[in-house]
């Protein structure tokens, strides 16, 4: 079976409506992110916020409020509600200002104000990320949270007992919504249900069973590697497969590649692994947001992706598909330009992906191969690299041949498996690149990301 990548029309690029949406306190003390789409058909718009540093999440809907003369939709606004992970409630209203784009505000009860904007193209939300946090690193304050300083909330199970029967029913109805739109599994559902009857009845907290959604593997903690007196930095690892698709066809080994992967490089590479496991759109771009968060200069960073891709000919635009992707939507797609902009903001020396997916050439420029000088592994580890290894290029890629690993696993693991000291990605390409092409019809292919910030590094695998 082959890991499919369907091909969509000129027409779908007004599916889906995916926008990115960041935005800051009133006083340009705390940042804000989020993710929403608005369905061009119901003209709903469902978004998903949170507070980078500060435990809290929302998530709402809005409906449009207004219709503009404008052309296409600008100057249109919408209004909904927010409702967070703590209690508290708000309420949020934007205006569109163009196509996909526009501004907007979020309030909550407690009197807390953000203003933001939003935009389906990536690049741009980048710019306005960068933009708030260095306006918000000048600012020198901290944020206070208005609802902590007005009053104690009280313990969950005494609240939760003196709601009124009607916000039980919406919450359980909320909670059908969400199964229904396939943005939970039915093992979620009736865990987070009998998480909200037991909080009513004034029940102790039941635990939410752990699904094999997303698995955090805390391995040891990242030590810095050095030889010599070349400080290779720490090691980090984001390891993605999934093959329980929702909507598109299942994969047979996408899963296992990834565990192996994330094993290895555990036990012989020393890698602080996290393992995505039939991951969700929110769960992959929140772990990304971690990372942008917590590296440094001195970490690395290999995200590993096995799973389905998308190839957009008439946009020429590839998608990763997490296991929530539906076919012609792209609400709950990853597009190359995202994972770019992601890359070029990390602040790790060294990117490595590495991309098991059809398609995943069209995050590459073309085959560049270096070779190696006496001072080739010092110099690569100084520079920062941004760097990508496909199984393919524009083609479908081979789920299993028979073995218990796609072609491309099989040779990506054997080669570090045979790695007894420092393996470069260069290296490490040329070694797998001949297996992969005689086992399957695809050519694997190895360069730089495209406008992520390349330098001339390159990826260093440094044996324990």
């Amino acid at each position: 079976m082959k890991r499919i990548g369907l091909v969509i029309a000129t027409g779908a690029a007004l599916v889906g409506c995916q926008v990115e949406i960041v935005g800051h306190s009133t006083d340009m003390s705390q940042l804000m992110v989020a993710s929403g789409s608005i369905d061009p058909l119901t003209l709903i718009a469902n978004y998903h916020l949170r507070l980078p540093g500060q435990n809290l999440t929302c998530n709402g809907e809005a409906h449009r409020t207004f219709k503009s003369p404008g052309f296409g939709g600008v100057g249109d606004r919408f209004n909904g509600t927010l409702r967070c992970n703590d209690g508290r409630k708000g309420e949020m209203e934007l205006v569109v200002e163009g196509t996909l784009a526009g501004s907007g505000q979020g309030k909550d009860e407690c009197g807390n104000v953000f203003h933001f904007v939003y935009d389906a193209d990536g690049e741009t939300i980048s710019d306005k990320r960068e933009e708030f946090e260095a306006k918000i690193r000048a600012s020198g304050r901290t944020w206070v949270d208005k609802c902590k300083i007005k009053k104690k909330a009280p313990p969950p199970a005494i609240a939760a007992k003196s709601a009124p029967s009607g916000a039980l029913e919406q919450q359980l109805a909320l909670l059908k919504r969400l199964k229904d739109r396939g943005l939970i599994n039915d093992t979620e559902y009736e865990a987070k249900k009998q998480v909200v009857l037991n909080r009513h009845l004034g029940i102790e907290r039941a635990a939410i069973p752990s699904t094999p959604m997303a698995v955090a593997v805390p391995t040891q903690k990242a030590k810095m590697v050095r030889l010599g007196d070349i400080d290779f930095g720490t090691y980090h690892a984001l390891v993605i497969g999934s093959n329980d698709y929702r909507y598109l066809p299942k994969l047979k080994t996408a899963t296992g590649d990834a565990k192996a992967v994330a094993a290895l490089l555990t036990s012989a590479y020393g890698y602080k692994v996290t393992m995505l496991e039939n991951a969700t759109r929110s769960e992959i771009l929140d772990a990304l947001d971690t990372y942008r968060e917590q590296l440094t200069d001195k970490d690395n960073l290999l995200i590993y992706y096995a799973g389905h891709g998308w190839l957009d000919q008439a946009g020429e635009e590839g998608y990763w598909l997490p296991v929530n992707a539906r076919a012609n939507r792209r609400t709950n797609w990853i597009s190359n330009a995202r994972i770019t902009s992601t890359l070029r903001a990390l602040n790790a020396r060294h990117v490595l992906v590495v991309a098991d997916s059809c398609y995943s050439g069209t995050l590459v420029r073309g085959i560049k191969v270096s070779q190696p000088t006496p001072d080739y592994i010092r110099r690569m580890a100084e520079k920062r690299a941004r760097l990508v290894i496909t199984s393919g290029g524009l083609e479908p890629v081979a789920d299993s041949t028979g073995g218990g690993h796609s072609p491309f696993a099989t040779a990506f693991l054997e080669s570090l498996k045979n790695n007894d000291s420092i393996l470069d990605g260069t290296q490490l390409f040329n070694q797998l690149r001949r297996p992969v092409m005689l086992k399957a019809d695809q050519t694997p292919e190895y360069a730089d990301v495209r406008k992520a910030g390349h330098e001339g590094g390159d990826f260093l695998f440094v044996r324990r």
